[in-house]
């Protein structure tokens, strides 16, 4: 059974980002699996945020946002400057979100929307309501359907993962209830989880 979590401890980041460089390395975005990936740099503690899958007390799959209010924050500030400075501008506080990573031979859809999910959800209680991402053009139509992400930025090669070709989405959560049905009931299942204290029945 799969379980996703938001990582808590050092050891369980340090997990993660193994997984993140197995499978780059297999994708071919990195040409050693012992190569740092440069990305990772952006990604401190205290202004990231990583949740993790875990199938059978093994660690399958990861990903990371982390948190920007100023230009050379996060990486994609480097391949789309001006879009990025509008996104900060539009929300004050953005969450760049990547660093996904599945290190099974066949990645499951419903396992990173669930990660996906759970990510908002921390963000949505840190009030950040703005994410950008880079994606695999092939990819785009997958996330503005599943996550009502919207295409800003035109096709260009990521220095960093070997010229890797990118795309930037952007997701706006102020309008929470625009947002595909299915991943607002989840991303509002896992609020609920997080509640310190369950919300009290009425009676009539």
């Amino acid at each position: 059974m799969l379980c996703v979590k938001k990582a808590q401890l050092s050891a369980e980041r340090t997990v993660c980002r193994q997984r993140v460089r197995r499978a780059y390395f297999k994708k071919g975005l990195i040409d050693s699996e012992d190569d740092s990936v440069a990305l990772m740099a952006y990604y401190h503690p205290h202004k990231s945020l990583t949740c993790y899958a875990e199938e059978e007390g093994r660690m399958v799959a990861t990903i990371s946002g982390v948190f920007s209010e100023r230009m050379g924050d996060v990486p994609l500030d480097q391949h789309y400057p001006d879009a990025m400075e509008a996104l900060r501008q539009k929300f004050g506080r953005l969450c760049e979100v990547g660093l996904f990573a599945d290190v099974r031979k066949v990645p499951r859809f419903q396992d990173l929307f669930q990660l996906i999910s759970l990510l908002v959800a921390n963000l949505l209680e840190q009030e950040v309501y703005g994410v950008a991402m880079g994606v695999h053009p092939n990819a785009v139509g997958f996330y503005e359907r599943f996550f009502g992400c919207t295409q800003i930025g035109e096709r260009k090669a990521y220095s960093s993962l070997n010229d890797a070709e990118v795309v930037l989405l952007a997701c706006d959560f102020r309008s929470f209830d625009l947002l595909p049905t299915r991943f607002q009931y989840q991303v509002e299942l896992f609020r609920a989880q997080m509640a310190p204290y369950p919300l009290p029945v009425l009676s009539n």
